[in-house]
């Protein structure tokens, strides 16, 4: 049986910038589990930032490959994570697997349980996430996997391409004098 290809992509941290809610729960010290409560009580606070960069890179996607978004928030936010990605994608999401609710697993222990349930159905071919260690276990299976850098992409999504061209260079020039 041929399974179907498909991509996983992580929602925050790489679609929408929901860094100014991390970036509170950590400046409150905050536990996982009170953590994941102060997330879910406050993720209707602002309306995320979409990350332009990586919607047009999905969207180059529609219509060729299934995406199925893999977020460690809660089930509860399923109505409210639908319509945000509808919102930022300009598309409707077609399969997004969510924490059940009381679990506390770190979001790589959780991802690797919905990985298997994924690939009992279809064949991943690319993982994107901005959690290390859950890159690191998607390359442990062999899946080509992108590391999400949203500063960076939030910085580079307001940039013209010019100064792109010009920073790519003067990268690529740096490397290679050493």
């Amino acid at each position: 049986m041929n399974k179907e290809n498909v991509i996983i992509c992580d929602i925050d941290g790489c679609v929408l910038d929901t860094s100014w809610i991390e970036n509170k729960i950590a400046e409150l010290g905050l536990t996982r589990q009170q953590g994941f409560a102060y997330f879910d009580a406050h993720i209707e606070d602002r309306e995320p930032v979409t990350i332009t960069k990586m919607r047009d890179f999905l969207r180059m996607f529609d219509n060729k490959s299934r995406i199925i978004f893999v977020t460690a928030r809660n089930e509860k936010l399923r109505e409210i994570t639908y319509r945000q990605l509808t919102s930022a994608l300009g598309m409707f999401p077609e399969v997004i697997y969510m924490r059940p609710e009381g679990n506390l697993d770190e979001p790589y222990i959780l991802k690797e349980k919905i990985l298997e349930e994924i690939n009992n159905h279809f064949n991943v071919i690319l993982a994107i996430d901005d959690n290390g260690l859950t890159c690191r276990m998607y390359e442990q299976y062999g899946i080509l996997t992108i590391a999400c850098n949203t500063p960076m992409l939030l910085a580079y999504q307001n940039k013209k391409e010019d100064e792109l061209a010009w920073e790519l260079q003067t990268t690529k020039q740096h490397f290679l004098k050493q």
